[in-house]
């Protein structure tokens, strides 16, 4: 119930405000990995200046952060300056997600475990709530195979700098 009311209200522009997408990132996912959580945090830079949800970018960023742990066992997260936007990536060295599957991860109630076993993922919500979310703040959501060309995901979140 939780998620699908999240989902209902993951449009609000009620609580947008001048937010720094760096720090932003950096507290939502430093305590983390202060936990000692399997996450690595590229360098950020000094000022990332948007408007925006402060709730609604940080239930997006831990959400992208949980998928990767729990479906991968790492998480890897970056933010850099993209034109006129910003893209926050998180990546992961897990399995991958099969072309053909990756337009069906954003919809709501899909998820690729078939099991429906809540220990081994969530409502498949998730990825619906975060791509609502930052199409409400004009951006985009995607994913993609690693640059690197190692195994895993990245998911690549692009918003409209300030």
């Amino acid at each position: 119930v939780d998620e699908g009311l999240a989902f209902a209200r993951s449009t609000s522009e009620a609580d947008r405000e001048p937010l720094d997408l760096a720090t932003l990132v950096a507290e939502a996912v430093g305590d983390r990995v202060d936990l000692g959580e399997p996450i690595v945090m590229r360098p950020l830079p000094a000022a990332a200046p948007i408007v925006a949800s402060h709730l609604g970018l940080t239930r997006v960023i831990g959400n992208l952060v949980d998928n990767a742990l729990r479906y991968a066992g790492d998480a890897e997260v970056a933010l850099a300056p993209a034109g006129a936007e910003w893209e926050l990536t998180v990546g992961d060295h897990g399995p991958g997600i099969p072309a053909a599957e990756r337009a069906r991860i954003f919809e709501p109630y899909v998820r690729l475990e078939g099991s429906r076993n809540r220990a081994t993922g969530g409502s498949g919500l998730g990825l619906a709530i975060a791509r609502q979310i930052v199409a409400a703040h004009g951006g985009t959501i995607a994913v993609h195979d690693r640059a690197d060309g190692a195994s895993g995901t990245v998911i690549a979140v692009r918003l409209p700098a300030a």
